[in-house]
């Protein structure tokens, strides 16, 4: 297997010199493309064949399916979705039946539409080149120079991981609901990536959240972020949910209790939260 990687990231290497894009067949075969640029979240994709949002949403199905919560035929709302790993395997892999993606950087929407074509998923992928927080209105990305994924709206990045801004168009998803955007009755997961400001986007959703939309969003315990303050928003922001698990690690970390659940949390990690079914 190590042998394997090593090729491959040879490969990757070698030909990020000569193609803007690589593709990658998973071993579920989905059919996934990177910009040869991405030396952190594309080249790891790459080497390993999958992502790690795919495969903590993989344990977020699973554990709602044992909770008794069916996902088949509803739509995901996928903010900070990247290139489309989740998108596409949400769709082509767990049964939901659409999807809304939601990315601000321009960059990756280019890669997003491309996997989305790619995997014969242009019919049923609502794409918003947006970014999502609590208001709305021009906000400035704070472009990173280390992965794709890591692009931000919070201005509090450090300067030595920023390689310029850009000036981009922020919604609510309470604004997207206003709109007709989405329909909390249609929507069987809420998965939230979007650095530093995963609170700001779960503070705008405020009809998903009432609807007891089942929430999937990362969490940030390490420094610089500022752990305490987040950990007091996300109790808040949650109150209403009953089951709580960290998807990260050999095993999830499975509560009713929040509180308690991040209080032994040092690290990055990724949050389910629903409502247990009243039977």
């Amino acid at each position: 297997m190590q042998d394997d990687r090593s090729r491959r990231e040879a490969f990757f290497d070698t030909a990020a010199a000569e193609t803007p894009y690589l593709a990658i067949e998973t071993r579920h075969g989905e059919l996934l493309f990177t910009r040869s640029a991405n030396l952190r979240f594309g080249k790891q994709l790459f080497i390993r064949g999958q992502s790690k949002d795919m495969k903590f949403l993989t344990r977020a199905v699973s554990l709602l399916g044992e909770a008794g919560i069916t996902l088949a035929g509803t739509t995901i709302v996928d903010v900070g979705a990247n290139i489309g790993t989740t998108t596409v395997t949400a769709l082509r892999r767990h049964g939901f039946s659409r999807a809304v993606a939601v990315e601000a950087y321009s960059e990756n929407v280019r890669t997003l539409r491309i996997n989305v074509a790619a995997n014969d998923l242009n019919g049923v992928v609502d794409l918003f080149a947006v970014a999502v927080s609590d208001t709305e209105g021009q906000q400035d990305l704070f472009l990173s120079d280390v992965s794709s994924g890591e692009h931000t709206i919070d201005p509090s990045l450090p300067r030595s991981k920023q390689t310029e801004r850009v000036t981009v168009r922020a919604v609510t998803l309470d604004g997207m609901v206003s709109r007709g955007e989405i329909d909390p009755a249609r929507i069987g997961l809420l998965w939230i990536d979007v650095p530093r400001t995963e609170t700001r986007a779960l503070a705008g959703a405020s009809a998903l959240l009432k609807a007891g939309v089942p929430v999937v969003t990362a969490v940030r315990a390490r420094k610089p972020y500022n752990w305490p303050d987040t950990k007091a928003r996300l109790m808040s922001l949650l109150g209403t949910y009953t089951d709580f698990a960290l998807l990260r690690g050999d095993a999830e970390e499975r509560s009713t209790d929040l509180g308690c659940l991040l209080e032994g949390l040092n690290g990055n990690s990724d949050l389910l939260a629903f409502r247990r079914p009243v039977r």
